[in-house]
């Protein structure tokens, strides 16, 4: 369905379902789906945590009418590995710590190892960040990469409180593309 930003920016997808089919396997899942018994795309993240309560950017079309849009199509990877199951964002909209609680549940697991990408967060929503790190506290139990979508002041607050690291891709891929491969 037609996405906007504004009346004049588009920001949806350039390419139809159509025209995607015809050059790839694809997939639309609300649910998750598992790429490899490995690796899952987490589908339709549910509001565990009222303080990431969705917020509207933008608008779709549905049945010739604009909509708000809450970003239900925001999700993200899941990935087991050696050391726990890896969560890799886009940019969170979702919220991160639901995006946590869905990636234990697809995967059954207490805690997850590590989250890796936007994590959709301002340095000014003090009260919000406070609750993200008392949920990441608990949920994940090695370092944390918060990438786009998080300003400095956030991940500054992270820092201090979370086993945070600069984001380089390749030290988590290093140490877990063999079961990737799997």
């Amino acid at each position: 369905m037609p996405k906007y930003l504004s009346d004049d920016y588009y920001i949806g997808s350039p390419v139809s379902k159509k025209e995607a089919g015809k050059n790839f396997n694809y997939i639309q899942s609300k649910t998750p789906y598992f790429i490899t018994q490995n690796i899952a795309f987490l589908g339709e993240i549910k509001e565990n945590y009222g303080f990431e309560k969705r917020k509207p950017i933008g608008f779709i079309i549905r049945n010739n009418e604009k909509e708000d849009d809450l970003l239900f199509d925001d999700s993200a990877l899941a990935v087991r590995t050696k050391r726990g199951v890896v969560v890799v964002t886009g940019c969170s909209h979702s919220g991160i710590c639901n995006i946590v609680a869905t990636a234990k549940t697809v995967f059954n697991v207490k805690n997850v190892y590590s989250v890796i990408g936007g994590f959709h967060l301002r340095g000014k929503y003090k009260k919000r960040l406070t609750k993200t790190v008392e949920v990441l506290k608990k949920e994940v139990n090695g370092p944390i990469y918060p990438a786009h979508c998080s300003d400095f002041k956030a991940k500054c607050f992270l820092a201090k409180h979370l086993r945070t690291e600069e984001v380089f891709v390749s030290k988590i891929i290093k140490a877990d593309v063999i079961e990737l491969r799997r």
